[in-house]
């Protein structure tokens, strides 16, 4: 759904080109409901690489930690659960 070549910030996400109304109703409609998991971004290695203690840390624990102070799963969840409207810009 998200454009890869762009960075998300804390006030906007910018998706696919080619992202259509029924696909993003498709895919909202496949997701299960409130209480889910979501899908929580890769973590960049420059970012685990920047914790304290990195060095010791086994990766997957320095990523968990990552999208731990990260993640707004909340407001996700927010997002995907409000009503929508498509504007091409």
């Amino acid at each position: 759904m998200v454009d890869p070549t762009q960075r998300p910030n804390e006030f906007s996400v910018r998706l696919r080109a080619d992202l259509t109304p029924r696909l993003w109703r498709d895919a909202v409609a496949d997701r299960p409901g409130p209480g889910s998991v979501l899908v929580l971004p890769i973590a960049d290695e420059r970012a685990t690489c920047g914790l304290k203690f990195s060095d010791v840390l086994p990766d997957n624990l320095a990523a968990a930690t990552v999208f731990a102070r990260l993640a707004d799963v909340g407001g996700a969840r927010q997002v995907l659960d409000d009503r929508i409207s498509f504007r091409l810009v």
